[in-house]
């Protein structure tokens, strides 16, 4: 996947006539709101446009940015997903040494980041950078990857991926990137600081004891699980996780079939991520609610699994 974006990027530039190509990942999904919000704010003087999907809580906001140093501090995380980057035809794509950048970003240490590869160093060939950071939340985009790529070799190489590559193309930047070692956290939401994916990556055989092992020197950088509770579930038998997992959604359904015999109509209180998928999990069990109840003030035409929010 990483030689064909790339392929994209090159030929496009070469022979597309328009202002900007947008890569987009298949797990992202954007309502009517949220392509306008986006194309609202740009213009063509931006070179390089960053939609930032790590806060979903916050509310969508626009900043201008003028050094690829500034981008590469507030961005470097989210310029990895696919969708995340919009490129000015006309500046980023024209003009480009491919085969220099075809030999430095499909180098099979880097190419499984080759996109970004390409985006932080062809910044810093332009003679004045334009940037802009997208902050983008719940009412503008979905993230809703697909169950299949849980059989992707991708999926599988998440390890070596995260714990070899990554560190790599990081270490491999111009000298102008600044404070490259806290880019290779993965932050406070992301794949490799919540257990609960651990466990799910156990569950499906992703995970074992010898990659914990093998990145026992890297773990702290990359991770903020402690390396001791990550080497525990790695040593889980897969079955005893799936039963586990699956012994917790029996609870779960059961508790939520008593309170259905005890009340009519559900609230949901918080109307954020979570209350999200709660109403998904009450809808798909049959059970009615009628509203979710927010602490702050919204537009009252606000609406959310088109249900009304409530002030």
């Amino acid at each position: 996947m990483d030689e064909k974006a790339f392929m994209i990027f090159q030929g496009y530039g070469l022979n597309g006539e328009y202002d900007f190509i947008w890569l987009c990942g298949d797990g992202v999904q954007y309502p009517p709101k949220g392509i306008e919000a986006i194309l609202g704010n740009l213009n063509l003087h931006v070179d390089l446009a960053v939609i930032d999907h790590s806060n979903f809580s916050t509310s969508f906001q626009a900043e201008e940015i003028h050094t690829a140093q500034t981008l590469f501090s507030k961005c470097a995380l989210p310029m990895v997903l696919y969708g995340a980057v919009l490129l000015n035809n006309r500046t980023m794509l024209k003009n480009v040494n491919w085969d220099a950048y075809t030999e430095k970003c499909l180098n099979h240490q880097y190419d499984t980041f080759a996109h970004v590869m390409f985006y932080w160093n062809r910044m810093l060939e332009l003679p004045a950078f334009n940037g802009l950071c997208l902050t983008i939340g719940e009412k503008e985009t979905r993230m809703r990857p697909s169950p299949k790529k849980q059989g992707t070799s991708y999926y599988h190489k998440l390890f070596s991926v995260w714990f070899e590559k990554w560190p790599a193309v990081i270490d491999s930047l111009p000298s102008v990137y600044e404070n490259k070692d806290t880019k290779l956290s993965q932050g406070s939401a992301t794949l490799f600081s919540q257990k609960s994916n651990m466990w799910r990556m156990r569950q499906d055989g992703v995970l074992t004891w010898k990659q914990i092992i093998l990145y026992r020197h890297t773990w702290k950088k990359i991770s903020s699980i402690p390396f001791f509770d990550a080497f525990w579930i790695s040593v889980v038998p897969k079955k005893v996780v799936k039963f586990c997992y699956e012994y917790r959604l029996y609870k779960a359904k059961k508790e939520i079939n008593r309170l259905k015999q005890k009340s009519s109509c559900f609230y949901i209180l918080g109307a954020g991520k979570v209350a999200n998928q709660i109403g998904q999990f009450l809808a798909r069990s049959g059970i009615n609610y009628d509203a979710f109840c927010i602490l702050e003030d919204v537009p009252k035409e606000e609406k959310l699994l088109e249900h009304d929010i409530l002030p």
